[in-house]
């Protein structure tokens, strides 16, 4: 399967995953019975391996497995199910208020993954302008022209 068609697949997961994860917290909210069908209970379970699978299959074909931005993503997504088990566990003895704050955090944590996605970087921030223009993977990329150090004169305005 081509490289493009697998990070198609991934970005189609990573999407269920979410829909789904927001999904069941509305649920959880609202005390919805659905919250606890066998379905809803096995479907996030397919698409969190599928989804782990695509990103296995897109790191070894492009060999960034040595980027720290692919672990803190793996590492993230691990916290999300670490705080979704809890949130949605069928007889927990936990307070539903706080499993709501369980779900509010996988959100963020969440948002924290679509961060590093988006800047390729691990700490969650853009990396400095200098970086994105030494990426190899950014040859030709544009980048800002520096600022002058030193205002401009009243001779050379």
């Amino acid at each position: 399967m081509p490289y493009i068609a697998i990070k198609h697949l991934h970005v189609t997961f990573a999407a269920l995953s979410l829909i789904i994860f927001i999904i069941r917290g509305v649920w959880l909210a609202t005390d919805n019975q659905k919250l606890h069908s066998k379905f809803f209970r096995v479907l996030p379970h397919i698409v969190y391996t599928l989804l782990l699978l695509c990103g296995i299959a897109l790191a070894t074909l492009s060999g960034q497995w040595d980027q720290g931005w692919i672990w803190t993503k793996i590492v993230l997504l691990f916290v999300v199910v670490g705080f979704g088990v809890p949130a949605f566990k069928r007889h927990s003895t936990i307070p539903r208020s706080r499993r709501i704050s369980l779900w509010g955090l996988g959100l963020l944590v969440f948002i924290m993954i679509f961060a590093v996605v988006a800047y390729h970087h691990a700490m969650i921030a853009p990396p400095p302008p200098g970086a994105i223009a030494a990426d190899p993977a950014n040859i030709g990329a544009s980048t800002p022209a520096p600022a002058p150090s030193t205002p401009p004169s009243s001779e050379q305005k």
